[in-house]
């Protein structure tokens, strides 16, 4: 299972709007999310005194289908959120 999705975007109205032109290659987001993860999930590694448990992102797709950052007050159309591993452990 493969392809391309269309990009939609909701209108200051609150109707959703199909970008024309606009596709989202799952996969291709995919790629662009892996060394984002990878590189969060290292700061985490490194914060050796537990301080930091979670890191969130925001993230959009640009209307040729990449990934974005989104700035503070912006509408992000991703989530992307890296945890620390939690030890579980039985006594």
């Amino acid at each position: 299972m493969g392809g391309s999705y269309p990009l939609q975007q909701v209108s200051t109205s609150g109707t959703v709007v199909k970008v024309p032109g606009g596709e989202v290659d799952p996969i291709h987001v995919a790629r662009q999310l892996a060394p984002i993860s990878a590189a969060l999930s290292r700061v985490l590694e490194e914060d050796r005194d537990g301080y930091l448990q979670q890191i969130e992102v925001a993230l959009s797709i640009t209307g040729d289908g990449d990934i974005a950052f989104i700035k503070s007050g912006g509408e992000a159309a991703l989530k992307l959120t890296i945890a620390r591993q939690r030890e579980i452990r039985i006594p």
